[in-house]
């Protein structure tokens, strides 16, 4: 949000800032002037220059007298007319020994001149008398005039002039006379500007003129730096106009030139215009026309920045009529402070409360000045509802104020944008005098006497406010699929009675606490008050099935679809607004996997367009490194010290955070990179083993593969050729593949396995236990390690079957000659039963988690030390 710069009044001195601004809106006037000077400068130089050369060329006897006058010309006063342009264009300004160096390089060019060019040559040292009293004031003028007079003097005695006297006195007169009306004039003339640069820097605006032909700007000034981003020099090189900057759908707001004599002046304007950051800011422009003495318009205005007040005036207006389209009392409350009720305020009160009894405005009052909201005890809750964003309501609920006729309201609380929140009475009372029929009208769908949307949230609500544990409450949305197609054909009035025969159907279907509802259009809900997996899916088919049944309408005979999504609470969500959304969506997915019904699953929503963007920002994962590799210990359980450690990739995303492999490993696999992600993790494995091999601490590595490695023909050679350029030993790399996915395609892996095995590199089979092989598998592959997962390893002091497992597969490794290490250690229970089985290994976070790779070395010497 943009702030508006104080205004500055006589009393007080001007702000440094706005010094700084006069400071550069002076030199900008002058620097238009200083290169309209140093451009003529150059100009007369150069056709001096061309004249002498011209001069020189006319006859030998010339060419002695005026070749050396083009030559200086050429190679001194061009290139010094070059550094003073150049200076007046960086910095607005000459310096002020800029005269007494143009005096010096006449005086120099003089020498050379011919006796009858002297004249000249004291005419042109007048002339920059003249030039610097007009640039630089009295002041620098003096000074040159003073050089100048005596540059003349000696230039005179050069060329040998009689009356160098007389001449000095007339340059000195000459110079004095010039000096004392240019230097003056010059001076009035900077201290004007200056001046008017104060003035236009202290107007809260953009003070510009432009031509009213097209609106381009010829001269701007004021805040424009710190309203749009641009320097007044900016408009003044790209020859900028009103027209390029406006926002497109308020280019209405430029003048046209053939209005103008119509036109109320001043005119008043506001318009968009695009910032030099690309944002849009709100202009209100007083603009005045003025026709030049050529018959031509200008055009001089000044633009204030109001996009703060549009902003407020829009939002204020939205929230204006927000507030006042209810025709019931409504108060708005804004929550200054979160962490205490006391600072509610009242910002708004609609034409209904203000009616209300004489209720009378009570904006700006804080909550708890108002009586009747702390007697109904609702300050807390309205506090509660804007600081959590959750609605709240109470019903049939006395008048807070005094009325006659004893009405009877509902309060309903509701969250608005930031910490707000509204408060709502309802009248009641004919509800309360005629309840059922009421009820009836406001939580029944009138066209097919099914109960409506509100019915079926307060029911939910109800069920899941007296839940238990083992409360298993369903939900199933549906949506019928030709309701358009019958509507479109036969038209509305058969598409209702479509409706309620299904209605009619649904109903049929309804067993004790059970509620059929109808959302809307052709959505329909039937909530069970008792389900269970088995019931839900009977449900769904004996709706699926009496739905499609052909129904008739007015003789014609129509069959109608259905899609049904189910959600269940707990299980799938544990608020009624929710569970009603997890069920929408499963229906959605119903429609889209052209199923007759499907129960929710977050991986289709939850996760939907997060794995949509994962999936596409993987490959920049890969090449950026975001992709890490982190280590966890395996540790010898005879010695008690660090043996290996396993490679775990982690995510590492700029946004997201930490994202573990159980979510992205599969989308690799999907996306075609398992092969350069597995690649990655065996280089960084490999050269780590190398660093800490020259840290002293000499342990193995394990890494994961996949079962679509296999297909990558070219693998155990860049294993090897790795190891080979980090000099590791191929015995201290164990590649891990799990039991189900070499279930999987056998052969293929046998094959792998025996390559690998063939070049030094041992394997492991991870997760053993789950796969559901057999001993034959065994001896199939080259293996030299299993790994007992960790469901078994974890639940052994609570399973006796896990712990019966656990030793099987701790025998079954050491009768055929493999190492036996198991996952998931996470108490010392664990670990000594595991010992006393004969277990080999053990990984887990009992011992440590996995770790980025610095974190190790410090770990295994602390791990060796303790054992020693």
């Amino acid at each position: 949000m943009r702030h508006p710069t104080p205004m500055v009044t006589s009393r007080s001195p001007l702000p440094r800032r706005t010094r700084r601004t006069t400071r550069r809106s002076a030199p900008h006037a002058i620097r238009r002037i200083l290169l309209a000077v140093s451009t003529a400068r150059f100009a007369a130089i150069a056709v001096a220059a061309l004249l002498c050369y011209g001069l020189a060329a006319t006859g030998p006897e010339r060419s002695d007298l005026w070749l050396p006058v083009a030559v200086m010309l050429s190679v001194v006063a061009l290139p010094w007319q070059i550094f003073l342009h150049r200076a007046a264009w960086l910095h607005g300004r000459w310096n002020w020994l800029a005269g007494i160096g143009d005096v010096a390089v006449i005086s120099a060019i003089s020498l050379v001149t011919p006796a009858s060019a002297w004249v000249a040559t004291v005419g042109a040292l007048l002339v920059t008398v003249a030039i610097d009293a007009v640039t630089s004031g009295r002041l620098a003028a003096t000074a040159t005039a003073v050089v100048a007079s005596i540059a003349a003097v000696f230039s005179a005695a050069a060329v040998d002039l009689p009356y160098s006297t007389i001449h000095m006195a007339t340059l000195m007169f000459g110079a004095a006379a010039l000096v004392a009306t240019a230097g003056r004039m010059s001076d009035e003339q900077h201290l004007t500007l200056r001046r008017l640069g104060a003035l236009l820097d202290g107007v809260p605006g953009i003070v510009w003129e432009a031509d009213a032909l097209d609106e381009h700007l010829v001269l701007v000034s004021g805040r424009v730096r710190d309203i749009l981003g641009y320097s007044p020099l900016e408009f003044s090189q790209k020859h900028m106009t009103w027209g390029q900057l406006v926002h497109p759908d308020d280019q209405a707001a430029l003048i046209n030139i053939n209005d103008i004599d119509d036109m109320d002046w001043p005119h008043v304007r506001e318009f968009r215009i695009k910032s030099r950051h690309g944002d849009w800011v709100w202009l209100r422009d007083v603009v005045r026309a003025e026709r030049r003495p050529d018959g031509s318009w200008a055009l001089r205005g000044v633009a204030t920045d109001v996009t703060v007040q549009r902003e407020s005036a829009e939002r204020a207006h939205r929230f204006t009529k927000l507030v006042d389209d209810f025709s019931s009392p409504t108060l708005v409350f804004e929550l200054l402070d979160p962490t205490t009720t006391s600072s509610l305020r009242i910002v708004r009160s609609n034409v209904a409360a203000t009616q209300w009894s004489s209720l009378g405005p009570l904006d700006g009052f804080m909550a708890t000045e108002v009586d009747w909201l702390a007697r109904l005890g609702l300050i807390d809750d309205i506090a509660a509802c804007a600081a959590t964003g959750k609605s709240w309501t109470q019903r049939e609920v006395p008048s807070p104020v005094e009325r006659a006729d004893g009405a009877i309201f509902d309060i309903e609380i509701r969250p608005l944008d930031g910490l707000a929140a509204s408060l709502t009475f309802r009248d009641a009372t004919d509800r309360v005098s005629s309840r059922e029929t009421l009820r009836r009208e406001t939580l029944h769908d009138p066209l097919t006497g099914l109960p409506n949307r509100a019915h079926l949230m307060e029911r939910l609500r109800k069920l899941v406010l007296n839940a238990s544990d083992d409360t298993d409450i369903a939900l199933l949305v549906l949506d019928l699929d030709q309701f358009k197609e019958v509507n479109d054909t036969l038209g509305h009035h058969h598409g209702d009675a479509l409706l309620r025969q299904v209605a009619a159907r649904l109903a049929d279907l309804r067993r004790g606490d059970d509620l059929v509802a109808r959302l809307g259009g052709d959505e329909f809900a039937v909530l069970l008050a008792t389900s269970g997996a088995a019931r839900v899916a009977s449900i769904a088919d004996a709706i699926v099935e009496g739905v499609s049944a052909p129904l008739t309408l007015q003789g014609l005979q129509v069959q109608a679809g259905v899609s049904i999504g189910a959600a269940r609470f707990p299980l799938d969500a544990t608020e009624p607004d929710e569970l009603l959304q997890r069920a929408e969506v499963a229906m959605y997915q119903a429609k889209n996997t052209r199923q007759a019904w499907t129960s929710y699953s977050a991986h289709d929503d939850k996760y939907s367009l997060r794995r949509l963007s994962l999936l596409g920002e993987l490959p920049r994962a890969l090449s950026n490194d975001e992709i890490r590799v982190y280590y966890q210990p395996k540790i010898d359980l005879t010695t008690g010290s660090v043996m290996g450690v396993e490679a775990l990739v982690r995510w590492l995303h700029p946004d997201l955070g930490m994202i573990r492999p159980d979510e992205f490993i599969e989308l690799t696999e999907v996306a075609g990179l398992i092969n350069e992600l597995t690649r990655k993790v065996v280089h960084q494995s490999i050269a780590q083993l190398q660093k800490w091999d020259l840290e002293g601490v000499h342990i193995d590595v394990a890494v994961n593969l996949s079962a679509r490695n296999f297909h990558d023909a070219g693998l155990a050679d860049y294993v090897v050729t790795e190891l080979a350029a980090h000099s590791v030993d191929p015995s201290r790399l164990m590649l891990e593949i799990t039991e189900s996915e070499v279930v999987d395609d056998l052969d293929l892996a046998v094959s792998v396995l025996m390559s690998l095995d063939e070049r030094g590199i041992r394997t492991s089979i991870d997760d053993f236990g789950t796969g559901f092989s057999s001993l034959t598998l065994l001896r199939q592959l080259p293996v030299h390690e299993i790994k007992i997962d960790r469901t078994f390893v974890g639940q052994m002091s609570s399973n006796e079957n896990d712990a019966v497992i656990v030793r099987s597969i701790v025998n079954l490794g050491h009768d055929l000659q493999l190492e036996v290490v198991a996952e998931g250690v996470e108490d010392e229970w664990t670990l000594v039963n595991l010992r006393a089985l004969g277990c080999d290994r053990a990984q887990g976070f009992f011992f440590k988690q996995a770790v980025p790779a610095d974190e190790i070395p410090d770990f295994v010497r602390s791990l060796t030390a303790g054992v020693a």
